[in-house]
């Protein structure tokens, strides 16, 4: 059966109605996400009136294509592809199951690990500047918040499971570290807001949470890791701002900074 996005469509969908034949269905449907044809089905299955079902293999295909058989991309497409995945996370920003702008913000990060630094310098600072309230009409500003506070979460998260040379593992942890001088100030703007939805807040500490594996200056950014102490006091951030702070004091640099450590400790604990 040739993989269209109609037979695609109608497998994914026989995949969760015949339980019998899952197993040999399972084998064609990683067949056909393995296939070059996987470029084009990926994006029509994305469709917003597909059901949920369809739409996560859609996007898990897409993320699969772009992790895994990055070299089959075209470097002239290069371009063209990260705005439609830009456009992808702004169409699911606005509506549609989570677990979608999730899939689609993970093939985002994808393409910032394949593309940085040679081709996309200055990937995370493009992010933050492209989420931006003015640039999406359909959009409140807290559905562009919290879509680029998802994308920015699960570049690191991506980076700690993705198979990467160790020589290529090096240079992309230095130029995410230096990442850290735009998404930490994002986050201290975010999360210093008195009016800031709860929604927002929790997608806040959980980006922080994520990209402390790059370090955190705790001298430097001592206004940040207060803020996210503070949230210990609201019940409903109070497991988030647990797991991160824990992530910061459990990080291998902690202990450069133990008399700081121990200054929170008497202040806030």
């Amino acid at each position: 059966m040739e993989f269209t996005a109609e037979n695609v469509e109608n497998v994914v969908n026989q995949f969760y109605s015949d339980i019998g034949q899952q197993k040999s269905i399972n084998i064609w449907l990683t067949t056909a996400q393995s296939s070059s044809a996987a470029w084009t089905f990926s994006w029509q299955l994305l469709s917003i009136e597909k059901s949920p079902e369809v739409q996560f293999f859609g996007a898990s295909t897409l993320y699969l294509k772009i992790s895994r058989f990055w070299a089959e991309v075209p470097v002239n497409d290069y371009d063209s592809l990260r705005g439609r995945l830009v456009e992808l996370i702004s169409t699911y920003a606005g509506g549609g199951p989570r677990i979608i702008l999730t899939r689609v913000c993970l093939a985002l990060s994808a393409f910032v690990l394949n593309t940085i630094p040679a081709v996309w310098p200055d990937a995370v600072p493009a992010i933050i500047q492209a989420f931006q309230p003015e640039n999406f009409h359909l959009l409140n500003a807290t559905q562009v918040c919290c879509a680029l506070l998802e994308t920015l979460k699960v570049i690191p998260e991506e980076f700690l499971t993705c198979q990467m040379a160790s020589s290529r593992r090096g240079i992309v942890r230095h130029e995410l570290r230096a990442g850290l001088s735009h998404v930490l100030p994002l986050l201290y703007q975010v999360l210093s807001q008195t009016t800031c939805p709860e929604s927002v807040s929790r997608e806040a500490l959980k980006c922080f949470s994520s990209w402390v594996q790059f370090g955190i200056p705790m001298l430097e950014d001592e206004g940040l890791i207060k803020l996210v102490i503070q949230a210990l006091h609201r019940e409903e951030l109070f497991d988030i701002a647990v797991d991160a702070l824990v992530n910061v004091f459990l990080h291998s640099d902690t202990h450069r900074y133990i008399r700081a450590f121990q200054n929170y400790s008497c202040r806030h604990f």
